[in-house]
């Protein structure tokens, strides 16, 4: 019989009977007439109370000393140590150029950059024909000319092959010469 249940059967007045005392299980309840509770067996109590104890020790050992953690020292870069010795004695105006660099890194890394890559991007690598939809859109609503703009969307020139005509000059590309001795 589990000890749960025969503790509980216990609160209630029940007793151990003969058969669970002769399965060889230790049974520290309600042997006596009365019904009542008699508590932990000695060996029950002794092994709570060392558990109690090594809860208690391992509980201690979590707390750090004022020692710990013992950690390396961390290596600062060199813009970091710079501007921690710069601000060291703590001078309004040196906040203030600490603020703008700060913000003007900010400025550069989340606008400029950015910016620079979507200009990149527009101006060689998107093709007008699948653009031109959204530029006609923009310039309905800005009516502004982009198209004749410097630095607006280039399209990549047509290739040239022999034979074919210059339209602006006229000129036409020669044939390529042949070399017989080379397996082209």
């Amino acid at each position: 019989m589990p000890r749960v249940l025969a503790r509980s059967l216990c609160r209630t007045g029940a007793r151990a009977s003969d058969k669970s005392l002769g399965r060889g299980r230790a049974v520290s309840f309600c042997l006596g007439t009365s019904g009542g509770m008699s508590g932990y067996t000695p060996d029950e109590k002794l092994r709570l109370k060392q558990l109690r104890e090594l809860r208690r020790k391992w509980l201690k050992d979590q707390e750090l000393s004022s020692r710990e953690p013992v950690l390396p020292p961390r290596k600062m870069w060199p813009m970091e140590a710079f501007w921690n010795n710069f601000l060291k004695d703590q001078a309004p105006w040196k906040n203030v150029i600490y603020k703008t660099y700060r913000h003007s890194i900010f400025a550069f890394t989340h606008v400029l950059i950015p910016a620079w890559i979507i200009h990149y991007y527009l101006k060689y690598h998107v093709n007008v024909s699948t653009l031109k939809s959204f530029l006609n859109l923009f310039l309905l609503l800005y009516k502004t000319t982009f198209y004749t703009k410097p630095y607006a969307i280039v399209e990549r020139k047509p290739r040239i092959f022999p034979g074919d005509t210059i339209l602006e000059t006229g000129e036409v590309i020669p044939p390529m010469k042949e070399f017989p001795d080379q397996h082209h």
